[in-house]
C-alpha cells in the first residue's frame, strides 16, 4: 500500500506503495500467508527503477511538496506507517529501507478482505462492483482477486496518492482504450527513452501461502512447497484492458 512528504490522507507520495502498484518503473514482490479465518501477514518489497525515482522527485516539485535533503531518504518510514495505520485491521510489524530505491515491510491483518477491499468512497458507487479481494466459503475457502475498470477506484481509498491528477494520468483510463504500444509511447514522452524499458522490466509478484492445502487455482502456478506464485507484468495493470482474475481454493 516516502520523503516526498505527504499525509496519509493527502496528495503526493506518502502512500507511495499504492502508486508503485500502478505506476511505471517499479517492481513489487509480496508473500502473503492467509489463514482459514482470513487473518495472516504480508511481506512486501517495493523496488523503484531509477527513472521512476527521478519522476517522483519531479512530481513532488510540481505539487510543491517538500523534497528530502538526503536522496537516500526517498522512503519516509514514519509516513508509510501513518498511511498503513489508516487501513482497518492492518498493522505494520516491520518497515525497513535497506537502500534508496527499496522499501521492505511486514504487515499483519485480522481480515484480508476487510483490509484490502474497502468500500467505495461514494456509497452509491460501489453497488454491484466486485471487490478487489474476497475470501468466501466455509471449510473450503476461496480466495479471489479481481481487478477491472469498475473496481479500480477502490484502490484510491487505500492509496490517496492515486487521486493526484498527475498520477491518475499514468494509471488505467476507464473511458479510453489504450493499447500497449500507445501506453509505452506515453511513458517515453513522460519519462524519456528509459521509460518503456522500465515498464517492461517491472512486474508484481505475489506468492500466496494458505493454511491447509490448495485444491484448485486459476491463474498463477502451484509450487512444490504448496504455495501459489502469481506474476503480473506491470503493463497489464497499467493498461488494464482486460480484467485480472486469480482464484485459490484451499481447505
Amino acid at each position: 500500500m516516502t520523503a516526498l512528504r505527504t499525509r496519509a490522507g493527502g496528495a503526493a507520495a506518502g502512500a507511495l506503495l499504492g502508486a508503485c502498484l500502478l505506476l511505471a518503473g517499479c517492481s513489487v514482490d509480496q508473500e502473503i500467508a492467509v489463514q482459514v479465518n482470513g487473518a495472516g501477514e504480508a511481506a512486501v518489497r517495493v523496488e523503484l527503477q531509477p527513472v521512476f525515482v527521478d519522476y517522483l522527485l519531479a512530481l513532488a516539485e510540481v505539487a510543491a511538496e517538500e523534497l528530502p535533503d538526503d536522496p537516500s531518504e526517498l522512503f519516509d518510514v514514519a509516513e508509510v506507517e501513518a498511511a498503513i495505520a489508516e487501513w482497518p485491521g492492518v498493522e505494520a510489524a516491520q518497515i525497513a529501507t535497506p537502500s534508496t530505491e527499496r522499501l521492505e515491510m511486514l504487515l499483519t491483518f485480522a481480515d484480508l478482505q476487510a483490509a484490502f477491499s474497502p468500500a467505495a468512497p461514494d456509497p452509491g458507487a460501489g453497488a454491484g462492483v466486485t471487490p478487489i479481494i474476497s475470501l468466501t466459503g466455509g471449510s473450503r475457502r476461496t480466495l479471489s482477486v479481481h481487478l477491472d475498470g469498475d473496481n479500480y477506484h477502490q484502490l484510491t481509498t487505500l492509496f490517496p496518492v492515486l487521486e493526484h491528477p498527475l498520477v491518475i494520468s499514468l494509471g488505467p483510463q476507464p473511458d479510453l482504450a489504450v493499447s500497449d504500444e500507445e501506453y509505452l509511447e506515453m511513458m517515453q514522452f513522460v519519462l524519456g527513452d528509459d521509460g518503456p524499458p522500465a515498464v517492461l522490466d517491472s512486474e508484481v509478484t505475489v506468492r500466496v501461502r494458505v493454511e491447509g492445502r490448495v485444491v484448485e487455482q486459476h491463474g498463477g502456478e502451484l509450487q512444490a512447497d504448496g504455495s501459489v506464485l502469481i506474476r503480473i507484468p506491470l503493463l497489464r495493470i497499467l493498461v488494464l484492458d482486460q480484467p485480472l482474475d486469480y482464484r485459490i481454493v484451499f481447505e
